[in-house]
């Protein structure tokens, strides 16, 4: 017996709702129909991978419930032997298994004959569905948001030999060459990173500078060390990370500036993907792209040229938070200033724009967004977007876009790429 069937945690049966829910704090869960098993072997500990599952699920509540199969992540992780793996795939009589791992033989695990698909990189595994991101995107996307702002130089720190870390960095770099400006990259071991080199580094760069780092973890290393070396966040660097890390980007001083990656969406498609295959009962390469929707600009750069402090609080704490049905009341409590006073600073500031069409904006785009990549009701895709008043969503709507959220919807929202795929090989 190995050591999954040694350690698989007893598993809690529940009947299955319209609706399907996600513990964070206990991924061992097994939602019990006879429709269809997924074997899941992902890091639940981490943001992005939660959010995935949430997009996963979304799509799993339309079709009355599916069976998820998980292990503690150390149980599995340690392993990395495709032999594991495949013997509790046989075991658990799975219909299909996704997950993330490193130095496993997936040829061996496709002699299962079902739906493998592994989140990694589509060169390294050009035969297999794989999740992967337009990571070219997401290093475009910092660039320009820095290269706004007018920095004397521009620098990338990313990981040795890691694909998605590389891919942001000439993502990154392409643009700030298109723009003939000077760039530095450092390259470190993500197992051993060495403070040292990075602090030296880091002293090195021209400033004042724009640095993006390969993700939110490294974003807060490297503001640990700024501090300790006294450089200044954002005046004489800034710094963007990338997964929009909600707790890692709030738990540094400044909270960090990161790329909003749409996960949820990525999941989405996952499960329209395993579904067809599992229904079709064929398996083809595929390919699930990782967008990145919007830079969420926090304390570690500056976004807006106003210098008022309460107008800049504000502004961050409606990027931050604006999908959460929270008033403009609830926003303005924590200024300490009457109504009419930061509304007079905002107007001034904004260029006459008022505190309430400034939120109500990002939630349009917000709405618009899912009217366009998913297939939730409208009413549901407005409260994920901050909406509380859905009565009048579609006069609001119309007033921003010039259409109902029906009219958008219809013009907008075409063919995913899966969808395509799906359509080709049907």
């Amino acid at each position: 017996m190995n050591i999954f069937t040694q350690q698989m945690y007893s598993v809690k049966i529940f009947k299955l709702r319209q609706k399907t829910k996600f513990y964070p704090h206990n991924a061992n869960l097994l939602y019990i129909c006879a429709m269809f098993k997924l074997l899941l072997l992902c890091d639940y500990s981490r943001e992005p991978e939660r959010r995935l599952m949430r997009g996963l699920f979304e799509y799993a509540s339309q079709w009355g419930g599916w069976e998820y199969h998980t292990l503690p992540y150390f149980d599995w992780k340690e392993a990395h032997h495709s032999i594991d793996i495949l013997e509790i795939a046989k075991t658990l009589k799975v219909d299909a298994v996704f997950g993330r791992w490193e130095n496993v033989d997936y040829r061996l695990l496709q002699k299962l004959g079902i739906p493998v698909i592994v989140w990694g990189s589509p060169d390294r595994h050009p035969d297999l569905p794989v999740l992967c991101g337009d990571y070219r995107k997401i290093g475009s996307m910092g660039a320009r948001f820095f290269l706004q702002q007018h920095y004397s130089s521009y620098a990338f720190l990313g990981y040795d030999n890691i694909y998605w870390s590389r891919e942001r960095e000439l993502g990154f770099l392409e643009e700030i060459k298109n723009h003939s400006h000077s760039f530095t990259s450092l390259h470190i071991n993500r197992k051993d990173q060495n403070r040292q080199v990075i602090k030296e580094w880091l002293s090195s760069l021209k400033k004042p500078c724009g640095l993006m780092v390969a993700h939110d973890e490294l974003a807060v290393s490297v503001i640990s060390i700024c501090k300790g070396i006294g450089i200044s966040i954002p005046e004489n660097l800034a710094i963007i990370g990338v997964d929009n890390d909600d707790f890692l980007c709030n738990i540094t001083f400044p909270k960090i500036s990161s790329i909003d990656l749409d996960f949820e969406k990525q999941g989405y498609e996952l499960g329209r993907l395993l579904w067809e295959m599992y229904s079709q009962k064929r398996i083809w390469p595929a390919q699930i792209p990782l967008e990145p929707i919007r830079l969420v600009s926090r304390g570690t750069t500056v976004s807006h040229t106003t210098s008022d402090p309460y107008i800049l609080q504000l502004i961050e704490a409606m990027e931050s938070h604006y999908t959460q049905p929270l008033s403009l009341a609830d926003f303005l409590s924590e200024i300490p200033l009457c109504r009419r006073s930061i509304e007079k600073r905002f107007r001034a500031e904004m260029v006459s724009t008022t505190m309430l069409t400034y939120l109500t904006g990002l939630r349009i785009e917000h709405l618009c967004r899912l009217l366009s990549s998913t297939d939730i009701p409208i009413n549901e895709a407005a409260e994920k977007s901050g909406f509380v008043d859905i009565g009048n969503l579609s006069r609001v709507f119309k007033k921003y876009k010039g259409m109902t959220p029906a009219e958008y919807r219809k013009r907008n929202q075409a063919l995913s790429p899966i969808e395509e795929l799906i359509k080709y090989h049907a």
